[in-house]
């Protein structure tokens, strides 16, 4: 394959990002693009959970998933790209006990695919490596040079979707504590202890409070000037 394709279908990815659309339908919607650019026959998207540690798939390109691809650190060759945060690649998926074939991929297909994972690096951590999940991506197979080459390119793809995806880690945490609510949102009217609020506003804007307080995103807090801004 040309570098030139690699580099066409990165233009078309910086393009597609647009923070303003829903967060789970972009990413998934880059990784169909990847995947028909580039001939992969399967591109997942695995995010390590924040407090079980359990890496989770959590997209693929066609929009498939499946609720028993979860593996621990070091298990499988997810596991060991998330234990290790160094890329893996498979010649031939066949020749590698190690590998989980969670996807049910036929004895055929098993002979017959290349394998490629690359850890996706923290975006908001400086000064050390931390892995917060894996991409991963089945293809024909190939030449060890041609393999490489997507292998550099994937790793570009994992930096460029990083802050999206520790947003879609936030966002499978938020929703896992409003199912364990039964739906509901937690009385959150202690999350400021310095606010005294009766009415239905502050009470909205405290729940807000308790759902982003614990996560890395950017807030904006937009008032008039001495409204209390500065209390949250």
């Amino acid at each position: 394959m040309q570098p030139m394709h690699f580099l066409q279908t990165l233009h078309k990815l910086l393009n597609q990002i647009d923070p303003h659309l829903p967060l789970e339908s972009s990413l998934s919607s880059l990784l169909e693009t990847i995947a028909k650019d580039l001939g992969y026959s399967r591109l997942a998207l695995a995010i390590i959970h924040p407090e079980t540690k359990a890496l989770k798939l959590s997209l693929t390109h066609d929009g498939s998933r499946q609720e028993r691809d979860t593996y621990s650190p070091g298990q499988g060759i997810s596991g060991q790209v998330l234990a290790s945060g160094t890329t893996m690649v498979l010649e031939r998926i066949k020749d590698h006990p190690e590998f989980l074939n969670f996807a049910g991929r036929t004895p055929e297909q098993l002979s017959n695919t290349s394998f490629i994972c690359v850890p996706i690096p923290e975006p908001f951590v400086e000064g050390k490596r931390t892995v917060l999940g894996v991409l991963s991506v089945d293809l024909p197979p190939a030449p060890k040079e041609q393999l490489n080459e997507h292998k550099i390119f994937l790793e570009i793809i994992a930096t460029v979707i990083a802050r999206q995806a520790a947003y879609l880690q936030e966002h499978m945490i938020i929703a896992e504590r409003l199912k364990a609510q039964g739906g509901r949102k937690a009385d959150l009217s202690t999350a400021a202890k310095n606010i005294v609020a009766s009415s239905k506003s502050m009470g909205l804007v405290l729940e807000q409070i308790g759902q982003v307080a614990g996560s890395k995103a950017t807030v904006l807090i937009r008032g008039e000037s001495g409204t209390g801004k500065e209390l949250l």
